[in-house]
């Protein structure tokens, strides 16, 4: 009977270790795609994010926000820091994969208006669609 082999896990460091912090290494992040510092994760009870030195938390997509804080990890000095759109990407995808052009201007149009400090107009809701009345 053959033993079965396991794989070794992979660390939250092991993933991205070699990327650029975006915080602190700006102008080398913005040569990653998608790479770019998000202000603001912070850790409270049941909301805690991912120990460098452990595998990550599964990244689970909600309409209600991220339950228990999967999409950020510790640095080695104890701050908190939100996984960048690429660094997310890295679960399900290669390093070669290469996000849409559409979706990086998307993401660059949204930067400048909270840099702005505005938002996004609504779309206005359409009165009639295939001939039937949205009232």
């Amino acid at each position: 009977m053959e033993r079965p082999t396991l794989l070794v896990w992979r660390t939250v460091q092991d993933a991205i270790g070699d990327l650029p912090d975006p915080e602190h290494e700006a102008a080398r992040a913005a040569a990653v795609t998608n790479h770019r510092f998000q202000p603001g994760a912070r850790a409270y009870p049941g909301h805690t994010g991912s120990p460098l030195d452990e595998p990550a938390k599964t990244l689970k997509a909600s309409v209600h926000g991220v339950p228990r804080g999967e999409n950020m990890f510790f640095r080695p000095d104890g701050s908190l820091r939100y996984l960048t759109a690429r660094v997310r990407a890295l679960a399900n995808f290669s390093r070669r994969f290469r996000f849409s052009r559409l979706l990086e201007q998307d993401h660059a149009a949204t930067r400048q208006r909270r840099a702005n400090g505005t938002r996004r107009r609504r779309a206005r809701r359409p009165r009639e669609i295939a001939g039937h009345r949205c009232d």
